[in-house]
Formats: C-alpha cells, structure tokens, sequence
C-alpha cells in the first residue's frame, strides 16, 4: 500500500491541475442575461453573450423558453420586434447610441434623438421616457471657456466632484417624456442639477409609468454640493402629464426611497426604503402606498432582514423579495394587506433555501417565478422557483 501512495497522490495533483480555473477558460463561458417574461408569463426571452479572447469582441445570441415544458428555441429579435410591436409603437436604441421611436401603422415613422441611455414606453402607448445627460452646471473648462477648447482644465467649488471612478462633469442625466405621436419633447427636470438615475449605480428601476397614464414617477436626490455627497436622502416624485407639476411622494422619510413597483391592479405602489439619512447600509425595508388615498404601511418591519429587490405577484395581493439569509440570498414573499392601516405586521416568509445566492428577480409566470442564480461553482443562470415547496428548475445550462 506504501509503495501505491505516491502515484496515487500524483494522480491527484494532476487531476486539481487539469480542473484549475484559468483567464481562458472564465473568459470562455457564455454570461447569460434575462431580457423580459412574455405578457401571458408563459414564455421567458433571455440572451447568452460569448467573448473572444484575440478579438476582444463579444458575440449575442438571443433565445426563449417555454415555460410549460421547458423547450428552447433561438429567437429572431428583428421579427420578435415587429410582433411585439404590431399596431403600436416600437422603442430602439441603436449601436450608434442614437433613439428611435417607430410606428409600424404609420409606414415605420422614426424620431431620432441622440445620446439615449434608458427608455420606457408607456402601457398605454401615448408616451415614452427616456434620459440623457444634459450639461446644467459648467466645471470643464472648455465648457466654460469657449475660447480655450483643448484645455483639460476642470473647475470644483463644493463636493460633489467625483462620483466613484467618474468625475462630475457638470452634466446630469435627466428624465424627458415623449407624448406619441407628438416630436415634441419635455425635460421634466429641465435647469435641475439634479440626476435620475440615481448614480452611480441607477438604471431604468428608477422611473415607471403610473398604471392609469396620467404620469410618471422617478427617483431623485434632489440636493447639491456637500449636502448632496453626506446625504442618502432619495425621493420618489410624481410628474402629472396634465398640469406639469411635479409631486414629492416620500416627502418627510429620510433614508433611500427606491425601485418604484406598482401592483398589477394599478391600486398600490411599493418602493423599498430605509429610515435614516446618512445609513447607506441600513435596513431596507419595503413600503406599499394606497395609490388614491396615499396611505403607507411598512410590511417589513416586523421582519428582521434586508430588502434587495422586490416584484408584484400578479394577484396584487403579495410581494416577492430577494434578501441576505446566513450568508446566501434567498427568495422570500410577503402579504399585502388590502386595508394598509391595519395595526397587524403581514407575514413574511422564505419560499428558497440552499448554498446558492437568487441574485435577481426577472419576473412571475403561472409557473412560479423565474430568477436568477450564482453559487461558488456557477455563474448566472435562470431558475424557475416552484412556489409550493421552493424548488428550483434550472432554466439555462
């Protein structure tokens, strides 16, 4: 047996080595993304991007799957942009950065506006929202000396001059709407020096169409300089279409007010929020709004956890979550109260449980809720959670 030992353990070595995680072979695995749930939920749109190494390009291809029985197929995005789009408008953005809005009933009408960064359309097609940068207060100094163009000079008289890696550069990115099929185009925001998206990390989650369409709500912090740069103060606003006017919504609640979310039955908005100014990692809580009355209850705060991200079940009547659980991130639900000013704190409940992270939410489909998924040995793929008993389907391989 002693004389075994040694090759045997040789053997090892080498079969550690052969498995051994390598830049090549990182860079040679497919990233898989959720693009959007089909309205009937049945059917999941996600894509899968390859990188080449000598080429430093990538390569996408886009797929579906069905949902009922799990089969896949590659999908044309052209094509699937003219049927979504049948009889309505159709919003794109193209390589060269530059928005597109087309009606397939006006003979393929276009609206180009350059620098786009985000869009919406609006449930009921009369509007889209878009942002884009828009220069409000000068500190390059070719902004504010025109006669010194090639200068790199940048001038900085108050915080907040950086934000992470990317230094302020005066600009703002502001939330402009679009009413169809008018070319006028509004600056919601127009002469704020304020962002929406938030940055550095905000993206679409930060505006949402109200469900009736009379407006939009977005998520500003809505200070400047060195209150701006002490301060984790978010707002959720309400801009009403009609007059113009824009409403503070969160006005008197301190911490970060995020994600705007409204119920399917276009009755309640939640959002998640913490309760203190200048807590970046405090607890996260969810808070659903009685859009009429604009009554609000906590129905987290009984719990003892962490919000990440939230979405409506289809019956308006819970919330799924994602949240930190004992070193993973699992999926968890929450009643709604129909009376939000009842004193009983709803249940909260974990739905997964296992050594993995449900590191996102896409959606819920008649047959569970589809997330997505990383463990110390996986990156991202999608999972269809079976509501019943937490079991998770992998959706991607």
């Amino acid at each position: 047996m002693k004389k075994l030992f040694f090759p045997l353990l040789m053997l090892s070595v080498q079969a550690i080595a052969q498995d051994r995680m390598t830049p090549e072979m990182l860079w040679s695995l497919k990233r898989v993304s959720a693009d959007e749930l089909s309205k009937s939920g049945k059917t999941l749109y996600y894509s899968t991007k390859k990188f080449d190494m000598a080429t430093e390009k990538s390569e996408a291809k886009h797929w579906k799957v069905n949902l009922a029985d799990g089969t896949v197929s590659e999908v044309n995005v052209e094509e699937k942009k003219k049927q979504d789009g049948k009889g309505k408008w159709v919003a794109t953005v193209t390589p060269q950065n530059t928005f597109k809005l087309t009606n397939n009933n006006a003979g393929g009408a276009e609206y180009p506006i350059s620098d786009v960064e985000r869009y919406k359309v609006s449930p009921d097609n009369k509007y889209v929202a878009f942002t884009k940068d828009v220069l409000v207060t000068p500190m390059n100094g070719a902004d504010i000396h025109k006669d010194l163009q090639k200068t790199t000079m940048q001038v900085y008289t108050d915080l907040n001059y950086r934000h992470w890696d990317t230094w302020e550069d005066g600009k703002y990115s502001h939330l402009f709407i679009i009413k169809i099929p008018d070319t006028k185009v509004t600056d919601i925001m127009i002469d704020e020096a304020y962002d929406c998206p938030q940055k550095p990390f905000g993206g679409a989650e930060d505006f949402e169409f109200t469900p009736d369409g009379k407006g939009i709500v977005y998520v500003c912090k809505k200070k400047v300089g060195k209150d701006y740069a002490q301060s984790t103060n978010t707002d959720i606003y309400y801009y009403d279409f009609a007059m113009g006017t824009t409403t503070n919504l969160t006005e008197g609640m301190m911490g970060y007010d995020m994600s705007p979310a409204f119920s399917p039955d276009g009755k309640r908005m939640a959002f998640t929020s913490m309760k203190r100014d200048g807590f970046e990692a405090d607890k996260t809580d969810i808070i659903v709004m009685n859009w009429a009355t604009h009554t609000k209850m906590n129905v987290t705060a009984g719990w003892d956890g962490t919000v990440e991200a939230l979405v409506w079940d289809k019956s308006s009547d819970r919330i799924f979550f994602n949240a930190a659980v004992k070193g993973t991130v699992q999926l968890f639900q929450v009643g709604v109260p129909a009376n939000l000013n009842v004193k009983m704190m709803p249940l909260v409940a974990q739905i997964t449980n296992g050594k993995f992270d449900v590191s996102g939410i896409v959606g819920v489909s008649p047959y569970g809720v589809v997330v997505t998924r990383t463990d110390m040995n996986h990156a991202t793929e999608l999972y269809l959670v079976n509501l019943s008993n937490g079991a998770m389907d992998a959706l991607t391989h």
